[in-house]
């Protein structure tokens, strides 16, 4: 929904999930005017067409300068200039198939259309610029006459050509300023990046930045009129900040549950992170000896022609060889020797 002062365009929800005038079906409609209220009402070129009150009086009070013909000059001229520029929005979303009505209320205008599919982000920008285009193409013949018929500005037509200049090319360049809730805002809110709500979110942001900055060169330039303006869209954008709800922080992965200690055991530190390693003490690491498996398959042989080092070193046996417990057995006592001397002969 583009509603601004001067302008807007919205959606209407209906049965079938209609366009809602937001970016795409995941936008949800946004609260417009009622149209409840009395006004006068119109068919404009096949549109349902309302001029409300408020409208009517807010020009009035922005246009008085004290001549009554003056008055009922500019009256008309804002009215023919609004309704051109909601004319614009309203052609656009016929030749995209949509229904429209327009309604003059307020500030500005509103523009709302239903379609059964949702727009995208080119269509919702071709119907965004469509109402400052048709503005534009209203005022460059007004322009021209102003060149060429050099009425004064103090006649009543030279007041009328000068007014309708400001409507239509004055209000169609405010409109593109990119500032929510003007049509450039919204032009804005469809380039950032981001679902409707971040995008929304963020053009707000920008423009209470932008505003703050209109409203100090409309201060240094003795525009009050722009000034209020500045102030007036820089509350509205407060406003959508504080009902858009702000982006949810990215959701932890849930982790293992922790331990919980027994009576008896005492927790302790928490355990910290592994240290890092660098790359050269990977590479360096040594890599630990292959033992053969016990009972395994035989281990294949090298290919031929290749020289094979064995993965482990032999396998040594685990005890020396059993020795001799004792010493041989000697003889427990000497030879006996016979006490007499050799035997003498006879004689």
């Amino acid at each position: 929904m583009h509603q601004g002062a001067l302008d807007g365009f919205s959606g209407h929800s209906g049965a079938a999930r209609p366009h809602n005038g937001g970016v795409n079906e995941l936008e949800p409609p946004r609260p417009s005017r009622s149209t409840a209220s009395q006004g006068l009402g119109f068919n404009l070129f096949g549109f349902p067409t309302r001029v409300d009150a408020s409208f009517l009086l807010i020009v009035g009070l922005i246009g008085f300068d004290g001549s009554g013909s003056h008055l009922a000059i500019w009256v008309a001229v804002a009215v023919i200039s609004v309704l051109g520029h909601e004319l614009g929005h309203a052609l656009a979303a016929r030749l995209m198939g949509a229904t429209a009505s327009i309604t003059l209320a307020g500030l500005g205008g509103l523009t709302r259309s239903s379609r059964a599919e949702p727009l995208g982000r080119g269509e919702s920008a071709v119907l965004t610029a469509a109402g400052p285009l048709a503005g534009i193409l209203l005022g460059l013949p007004v322009l021209y006459a102003v060149r060429t018929l050099g009425w004064p500005s103090w006649t009543d037509g030279g007041y009328a050509l000068r007014s309708a200049a400001f409507t239509t090319l004055g209000w169609s360049a405010l409109n593109l300023l990119p500032m929510l809730p003007l049509d450039g805002g919204h032009l804005l809110e469809l380039a950032l990046p981001g679902t409707p709500a971040a995008r929304r979110r963020l053009a707000a942001q920008l423009s209470i930045g932008i505003a703050a900055a209109a409203g100090y060169l409309a201060v240094k330039a003795g525009m009050q009129y722009g000034m209020f303006l500045a102030l007036m869209f820089g509350a509205q954008n407060l406003a959508i900040l504080r009902s858009t709800p702000a982006l949810p922080a990215q959701p932890t992965p849930p982790g293992p549950a922790p331990a919980q200690p027994g009576p008896a055991t005492q927790p302790g530190p928490a355990p910290g992170p592994p240290p890092r390693r660098s790359l050269g003490a990977i590479l360096l690491e040594p890599v630990p000896p292959r033992r053969k498996p016990e009972g395994g398959p035989p281990v294949a042989s090298p290919p031929a022609g290749r020289t094979s080092l064995p993965a482990s070193p032999p396998v040594m046996p685990a005890s020396p060889p059993v020795m001799p417990v004792s010493p041989p057995v000697m003889p427990a006592s000497p030879p006996i020797v016979p006490e007499s001397g050799p035997p003498t002969g006879t004689a």
